[in-house]
């Protein structure tokens, strides 16, 4: 792990850490640190992934998907749930301490000669372009952090750009409308370039990004529902998953992406596609774990995400009807009743703060009148467990993807955990 294998990469890291929570959105800063670097940005194709869900799940699969391709892929995430290199992967290998300390050195030598200093997220961003274009990567797949306008990444030109499903969060930043948020989202899609856009379900939001891509003069590649396009479609039954399988809006428009890319001259096989798929998994999204009782983790941290969580857990065979057992939190910024509400199939609740600096009080978690609150994830994980072992059931946790990774860390035994925000 980066944060074990060198004092030195520890103490960089410390130093960035210490920049996370902090948002100021805008490229500029982020534009002349890169051009004291060379624009190492302009040296690699990238494809950029906008959403409020799925875009995660859709950068690891497309990136999967690539790579069994033959290409050599660079990869952009965030959050972590476990380790820092996470976030900055080459052919799924994580970063390692030399290279992040090599990277550091050189953004920070960078900043200081254009006199800025950057927020975490803008510098790791930085780090990521960096990296790839040394490694000479062949695409690399960026996750946006927020929004897309005026977010880190958006400073990467485009060789495609996808859009997931886009719902309310980050309203202090985005936009109390959802046609608002779609706008800032689009924000991604390039002049004259080509943009996936996943089937949406408000209709505000749909109408925004096709007004914006076709005044961008962009091909647009559209999923109208799974496995839309017909040149490249795939049956449910080539997967053998549920009609309403969590990562199916993610399969349809990688499905679309396909055909954008082959339209672009990569040259890809529906095959590579359908085996990324059948083997996709992705740690603390939808991830059962066998436990003294079955245990769910998903990161779902708004409403939209929640509706979808529940959808798939209702047609899931591994569920069949039991009492569900949750353990939730989120964060302070959340609209946490609306939360609650999707998840009025389960039995009980057990509340508890998360790692997050943003993370929902007791207080207000007491508020809700819905169930025990506790200290700490780990006592309400117990209180659930004991539940589900003495009535049946499983445990659900979810609600933050701080909540799940400090719960993945403690049943693994690993109680030194650490999340970042950013």
């Amino acid at each position: 792990a980066l944060d074990l294998e060198s004092s030195q990469a520890n103490i960089f890291l410390e130093e960035l850490y210490n920049r996370s929570g902090r948002i100021k959105l805008g490229l500029e800063r982020v534009a002349q640190v890169l051009d004291a670097l060379g624009n190492p940005q302009e040296q690699t194709k990238h494809i950029v992934v906008a959403g409020t869900n799925g875009k995660g799940s859709a950068v690891h699969l497309l990136s999967q998907f690539l790579e069994r391709s033959g290409y050599k892929v660079g990869r952009f995430t965030s959050p972590h749930l476990h380790r820092f290199g996470e976030r900055i992967c080459i052919q799924s290998q994580e970063l390692d301490a030399a290279q992040f300390e090599m990277l550091y050195e050189k953004v920070r030598a960078a900043e200081i000669s254009t006199a800025h200093e950057l927020t975490f997220f803008e510098f790791i961003t930085v780090m990521a372009l960096l990296h790839f274009a040394a490694e000479e990567v062949d695409f690399s797949v960026l996750e946006v952090g927020l929004g897309g306008r005026l977010d880190a990444t958006n400073i990467a030109p485009k060789f495609l750009s996808l859009i997931t499903v886009i719902d309310f969060d980050h309203q202090e930043f985005l936009g109390n409308a959802i046609g608002d948020i779609a706008r800032e989202k689009a924000g991604i899609i390039a002049q004259a370039g080509h943009v996936v856009i996943a089937r949406q379900r408000h209709d505000a939001a749909e109408r925004v990004l096709f007004e914006v891509a076709q005044s961008q003069q962009a091909t647009i590649y559209r999923t109208s529902g799974p496995c839309a396009t017909p040149c490249v479609s795939w049956d449910r039954s080539e997967l053998e998953l549920p009609e309403q399988h969590y990562f199916w809006d993610t399969f349809a428009l990688l499905d679309e992406a396909l055909h954008a890319l082959r339209q672009l001259g990569v040259s890809l096989t529906k095959d590579m596609l359908l085996q990324a798929a059948k083997d996709f998994s992705w740690p603390g999204r939808y991830t059962w774990l066998e436990c003294e009782v079955p245990v769910l983790l998903d990161g779902a941290h708004n409403p939209g995400a929640l509706l979808a969580l529940m959808s798939s857990l209702k047609s899931d065979p591994k569920y069949v009807g039991q009492p569900i057992h949750c353990v939730f939190s989120t964060l302070n910024n959340r609209p946490l009743i609306q939360m609650l509400e999707h998840l009025g199939a389960c039995s009980d609740f057990y509340f508890c703060p998360n790692t997050s600096g943003r993370s929902v009080t007791r207080q207000a978690l007491s508020d809700v009148n819905l169930g025990p609150v506790f200290a700490a994830s780990a006592q309400a994980f117990a209180a659930a467990q004991e539940a589900a072992l003495r009535v049946q059931g499983i445990v659900l946790i979810t609600g933050s993807l701080f909540l799940v990774g400090e719960m993945m860390a403690h049943l693994k035994g690993d109680d030194e955990h650490r999340m970042v925000d950013g």
